[in-house]
């Protein structure tokens, strides 16, 4: 019998291979446009939430004059904020045009963080698409911070520039805290950020993992800080012997290692001012203010740390901070009451490269254990740091720290690979 059956063949290998790659080229295409508009419809969450905000703080607002900043905070609420996409936090920006130049108020701010070792990398496209819809808006505050490993910026909650509330939280309730616990990036750079004025200091980041000992210097975040107080992070910079201008108001002043600010409930029209030029005596030196006893009625509390002593004695105020008017700030050996006849004075040096009223920031890195690093601004040295016994580095203390179309760099100082 004649089998009529008929032989049927399967696809060939080169039919298998050409569906394949139609499928790995459309997946090419589909992906990465699937992902940018689920990132899109996350970051129109983000923009929601601070619409919402905007709507809780001017009716807050609006119900009267607020005198602590910290009662707004709790008018807004927290209903709104979280880290569900990208960290959102509540901040303050310093408003000036107070007396002598100096602050007059705060405003708040809705601040928005992502960071790949935070957030991860997804919450870093969200935050980075919310980034561009809301600068297509003309709704970013300045000093943004852009880069492929984090994304940070400020939003404002009220409309102009005019402070809402006169005196500021007692503690941090927002900021863009980036730990460096992230795997040590190549030695590019990480962001061209522009400092702006601002909002309440950012706690300070917790230590990452060792780095590895053959892992070149890099950096990794920059952290934006916008007050500067006793509890900042100063330790690499040396004061320099000079003062402030005569009638330079002073603003602040913080015990070492507090985020105190013990002037911060006086009138600003009662703060004493600079009355003499700058005198230089050992290491640092000293100016005169403009009433004698002022700071011990100012500061009823700290009457006791206040008394005069010789040129050679420090008091309490021994390596805390003092900020003026202008912005600049000193590393203090002591404060006093004037004696009788005499006025009340400040011995200080000042911090270079750090200015309370533009802001600074701190560069975070990795290198091999014990490595000094050289970090750089474009091809400005900006100073040296040595890695720690894990790896791991802080460079403190910088204002203005990137002009445009300039980054951040480290590499090996030279003569120590």
């Amino acid at each position: 019998m004649i089998n009529t059956s008929r032989f049927q063949p399967g696809f060939t290998l080169l039919e298998m291979l050409a569906v394949i790659s139609i499928v790995a080229l459309l997946a090419a295409v589909a992906i990465p446009v699937y992902r940018d508009y689920t990132d899109r419809a996350r970051s129109a969450e983000i923009i929601a939430r601070y619409d919402a905000l905007r709507t809780g703080a001017a009716s807050s607002i609006n119900t009267g004059q607020i005198e602590n900043c910290s009662d707004l905070v709790n008018s807004i609420g927290q209903a709104n904020l979280g880290e569900d996409y990208a960290e959102l936090a509540l901040g303050f920006e310093a408003v000036s045009g107070g007396a002598g130049g100096g602050i007059s108020g705060w405003r708040p701010v809705l601040t928005v963080c992502a960071s790949n070792d935070q957030q991860g990398g997804a919450a870093v496209r969200i935050a980075h698409a919310a980034l561009e819809e809301l600068s297509n808006q003309h709704r970013v505050e300045s000093g943004a911070v852009v880069s492929d490993a984090i994304v940070s910026f400020s939003l404002p909650l009220t409309l102009g520039n005019e402070a809402v509330c006169r005196i500021a939280p007692s503690t941090s309730v927002g900021g863009c805290a980036v730990s460096s616990q992230q795997t040590p990036p190549q030695p590019a750079a990480v962001a061209t950020p522009a400092l702006a004025s601002g909002a309440v200091a950012v706690p300070t980041p917790t230590q990452s993992t060792a780095a590895p000992a053959f892992a070149p210097p890099a950096v990794s975040t920059v952290e934006l800080m916008s007050t500067i107080s006793g509890a900042t992070a100063l330790s690499t910079y040396v004061g320099e012997q000079h003062g402030v201008a005569v009638g330079t108001r002073v603003v602040g002043l913080y015990m070492a290692g507090s985020s105190v600010n013990e002037l911060g409930n006086v009138d600003p029209s009662q703060l004493p001012s600079v009355s003499n030029a700058y005198t230089r005596v050992a290491d640092a030196g000293y100016q005169y203010l403009d009433q004698s006893g002022a700071l011990g009625r100012l500061m009823p509390g700290r009457t006791g740390d206040l008394r005069p002593l010789a040129p050679s004695e420090r008091n309490a105020w021994d390596g805390g901070i003092v900020v003026f008017s202008d912005g600049t700030v000193g590393r203090m050996q002591k404060a006093a009451n004037g004696n009788g006849s005499e006025k009340d004075y400040i011995y200080f040096s000042v911090l270079p490269g750090v200015n309370a009223n533009e802001g600074m920031a701190i560069v975070h890195g990795t290198a091999a254990p014990g490595q000094s690093v050289q970090v750089q601004r474009g091809s400005t040295t900006l100073g040296t740091v040595t890695a720690d016994a894990q790896g791991n580095w802080n460079f403190a203390g910088v204002a203005n720290i990137a002009g445009a179309g300039e980054t951040i760099t480290a590499a090996p100082l030279p003569g120590n690979p």
